[in-house]
């Protein structure tokens, strides 16, 4: 049995060294010189994790050296290089080989899979793990290009760009933004901060471990296992019912943040700015502490008119006011829906785009009828507000080698999802859903397609995921 993996990212890393352990072939095709997807390409100042590091690390290899509660993103991708390096992943990554289209051939039941420098590699199972997090998403805008300063997406940092006392233009004040925008405040000359739609933001546990505390978690692994536990309950047992219409736990959290807004700026039209009108959990619940202060300084404004056009050394709002910059900087997102980049076809020679258009669908967010041997990573309803994805995704890494096992015990040539299996998956999912601050009426964010369907968000906890993946359920399958 031969394997692609589709990104070296953290999922695909952990999916490897899995795969290594099961003894079955693989390769990853990595579209960069460099491992580490979002922690590779997000290297703005101030880039961090807004997930306690000892949660934010593989359950197999913990480490026990983080510097800090919420680890930076030069920390982060250094241990995913540890753990590449010390499960030897290196020899099977191949680097620089963007995939441009895969499809199923159905006679053979093997997959062909088409680089941008027009290499065919074949294999039997095909996983993506390409993450939804690769490509910026800039404004709509049809004057982009007119700008004649330097402009560049938080995801792209332009490092050559000295911000030393320019005027600087920062468009969305979301989780990029917020991390970076502190630093750029104590550089620059002006700063012009243009928000579309405020979040609530908590504060941050700054504190740091001690080279006491380290070694004890060194020495007794047990201690280090129990901080573990004890981060994963709060999040997953006590922070998930934020995400309940009307909980208890969200009324309070209101206040106090409503409370840290009051305490923290100073000016009351700026107040007023960045107090949401919806619940906490509609959006990704922002932890920072550094953001609403540099909102006090004189060097900063807030900017909530919507950006009418940009022209060729400023910004121009609705109201007609012109904001001259000498860059700009987007922190504007991603573009959720990059499945649509890769042409991937399956036995019918319908690609996945086609399918799903703007609702993605899997079964489990891992497997799609009518893509045989096909898997998928953080695919649709995945994704979490609340804890790490790595949970999520060791979940669905052992569901896979629990599938690829019994293809191997079976001598299985292609296993298929029933579309039966799917729809009934997705009726229960939709019941639990419903219950979710996500699909109310006032809550809109990426987690969402245009039409307001969540499509990016697991609508329970993680033990509930765990659950249903612990091991598959082959009756839910075809195999030939």
């Amino acid at each position: 049995m031969q394997v692609i993996i589709i990104g070296a990212g953290m999922s695909g890393i952990c999916m490897a060294i899995k795969l290594k352990k099961a003894k079955i072939n693989f390769v990853i095709l990595e579209k960069s010189s460099g491992l580490g997807g979002t922690w590779r390409d997000n290297n703005y100042p101030g880039c961090a994790c807004d997930i306690p590091a000892h949660l934010y690390c593989y359950s197999f290899e913990m480490k026990h050296d983080w510097n800090q509660v919420y680890p930076s993103q030069p920390e982060i991708l250094k241990y995913l290089e540890h753990c590449t390096r010390k499960y030897n992943i290196y020899p099977h990554i191949r680097f620089n080989q963007e995939v441009i289209n895969a499809h199923f051939n159905a006679q053979n039941c093997l997959w062909y899979v088409e680089t941008a420098e027009n290499k065919t590699i074949t294999a039997n199972i095909l996983i993506s793990a390409w993450g939804g997090l690769n490509l910026p998403k800039l404004p709509n805008l049809a004057s982009l290009e007119t700008f004649k300063g330097v402009s560049f997406h938080s995801a792209r940092w332009n490092h050559s760009f000295d911000l030393t006392d320019k005027t600087v233009a920062v468009v969305g004040t979301a989780a990029s933004a917020v991390q970076f925008i502190p630093e750029v405040a104590k550089k620059v000359k002006q700063l012009f901060i243009f928000q579309r739609t405020p979040n609530w933001i908590t504060n941050r546990d700054d504190s740091t471990y001690s080279a006491q505390m380290q070694w004890f978690f060194k020495k007794f692994p047990i201690l280090m296992q129990l901080h573990r536990g004890l981060l994963y309950l709060r999040n997953d047992l006590i922070s998930f019912p934020l995400f309940t219409t009307g909980s208890f736990i969200s009324k309070y959290l209101r206040k106090q943040l409503e409370k840290r807004i009051h305490q923290e700026i100073d000016d009351s039209r700026v107040r007023d700015a960045v107090m949401p009108s919806y619940q906490p959990g509609c959006k990704r619940i922002l932890i920072n502490n550094d953001f609403y202060q540099s909102l006090n300084q004189k060097n900063v404004a807030l900017i909530t008119d919507k950006i009418e056009s940009i022209t060729s050394d400023s910004l121009v709002t609705e109201l007609g006011k012109d904001y001259k910059v000498d860059a700009i900087i987007y922190a504007t997102g991603f573009n959720s829906l990059s499945y649509k980049k890769i042409d991937i076809r399956g036995k019918n020679r319908e690609t996945i785009a086609e399918i799903w258009g703007n609702e993605p669908e899997a079964y489990l967010g891992i497997s799609v009828p009518n893509f045989p041997n096909f898997f998928s990573l953080l695919g649709p309803n995945t994704g979490l507000g609340h804890s790490s994805v790595i949970l999520m995704v060791e979940c669905q890494v052992n569901y896979i080698i629990g599938c690829l096992n019994k293809m191997l015990t079976e001598d299985w040539k292609s296993l298929e999802v029933k579309e039966e299996a799917m729809k009934r998956y997705y009726q229960d999912l939709w019941k639990t859903m419903e219950k979710r601050v996500w699909t109310k009426e006032n809550c809109m964010s990426w987690y969402q397609n245009k039409d307001g369907r969540v499509f990016a968000l697991w609508p329970g906890n993680t033990i509930q995921y765990w659950w249903a993946t612990r091991k598959p359920i082959f009756d839910d399958y075809i195999s030939t």
